[in-house]
């Protein structure tokens, strides 16, 4: 992360008040004899601003840092699951079609035990299969996400 110049607060406030003491002090004699008398406790407001000034720019790091560390996760998993798409679309596919097969077949037909365990397994789909297909609609943008959402929805 780059930080810019007076990228916050308490940075601004620190060259603030260091470039009007110097421009008061070059300007007007008695300022500098009022500094004389008053330096160390000048001088601790301005040590002050400056390590609130650094630690703030230090807690805008770590967040520019950890957005950054997510994202990159995030693009990694949708990377992932867009690698294992075609095969759990494929697998989708395949229980369709075995759902086309079995929707020519009356009722009695799922009366038996057997016919009915051959369904369940011919038109089953894995749980991994599932979770490929959510974590590309989590992470996919809006539009590839809806398409892929109406194609579960109708399964």
């Amino acid at each position: 992360m780059t930080i810019r110049f007076l990228s916050n607060f308490a940075l601004g406030c620190f060259v603030g008040a260091l470039s009007a003491l110097i421009v008061a002090w070059i300007i007007d004699e008695t300022v500098s004899a009022a500094y004389q008398k008053n330096w160390i406790y000048l001088f601790s407001a301005l040590i002050t601003l400056a390590a609130a000034s650094l630690a703030l720019m230090g807690t805008l790091s770590v967040i520019s840092n950890q957005n950054k560390v997510s994202k990159d996760q995030k693009d990694a998993s949708l990377r992932a699951a867009k690698a294992t798409l075609p095969l759990a679309l494929s697998e989708l596919v395949r229980a369709c079609n075995a759902g086309i097969k079995y929707a020519d077949k009356d009722a009695s037909f799922f009366k038996s035990r057997e016919n009915r365990e051959d369904y369940e397994r011919d038109t089953a789909i894995s749980t991994e299969v599932l979770a490929t297909i959510q974590s590309c609609i989590e992470y996919s943008d809006g539009r590839s996400g809806k398409w892929l959402s109406v194609v579960v929805q109708y399964y």
